[in-house]
């Protein structure tokens, strides 16, 4: 799908939740963050933009968070049926760098994101409809354990204190990361999502998860070895 925040293909394929995210996409693309005030007020009404949830940091860093939660809500990070890793990252006008990694599995979306300057972690986000062996209401939280298993029966796992937004269908939570993490990225056979009880929630694909890892640390500075 064309990337056209007017289009009519656009508007079907989002959903209504996710539509407010236009104006954050088109100030922060054109590097006028915080400038306009209707745009602070129609996040607020989602409680997107102003919940601590969300993330802390500049506006600026708010509003890429905000872009990156309309990309997986609206699913064009990756193309319809993708078993890879896409990834991007640019620069903003302050020359920090930034990044979003996502695959795409069973109509689940996962996404990760950052942005130079912050603190070291990525900012996860999972869409779908439902979830099994997962409670999503809106507000719910839950501790999420990721499990990146390797070659030859190794794994290596970090968690994520997750809240989910009923009407986006999405969790979000921030994920700390390290050099080791990162590593474990590159080289997973697989992503298992786990509930807090250490049940299979999701499992993902590995392919391209390399170059995804790269460009995390070439853009975003975190996890170097």
């Amino acid at each position: 799908m064309r990337f056209d925040l007017e289009t009519q293909a656009y508007k079907n394929a989002c959903p209504r939740s996710c539509y407010f995210m236009r104006d954050y996409v088109r100030i922060w693309a054109g590097g006028m963050i915080g400038a306009h005030g209707q745009t602070g007020r129609k996040g607020a009404e989602c409680g997107l933009i102003n919940n601590p949830r969300m993330g802390e940091g500049s506006a600026m860093a708010r509003a890429f968070f905000a872009m990156m939660w309309f990309a997986a809500c609206c699913g064009l990070a990756a193309p319809a049926g993708a078993a890879a890793w896409e990834a991007s990252g640019q620069r903003d006008k302050s020359g920090a760098g930034n990044a979003y990694v996502s695959v795409k599995q069973s109509g689940h979306v996962l996404g990760f994101s950052c942005r130079q300057g912050g603190a070291p972690a990525l900012q996860m986000t999972l869409t779908g409809k439902s979830f099994a062996n997962l409670y999503a209401a809106d507000d719910v939280e839950a501790v999420l354990t990721l499990r990146f298993d390797l070659p030859g029966g190794a794994y290596h796992t970090g968690r994520v204190k997750a809240w989910y937004f009923g009407p986006d269908q999405a969790w979000t939570g921030k994920f700390a990361v390290d050099a080791n993490i990162l590593n474990s990225f590159a080289h997973a056979e697989s992503l298992s999502l786990l509930n807090p009880k250490g049940q299979l929630v999701l499992k993902f694909p590995m392919a391209g998860s390399a170059r995804a890892v790269k460009i995390i640390r070439r853009q975003c500075r975190i996890g170097l070895q």
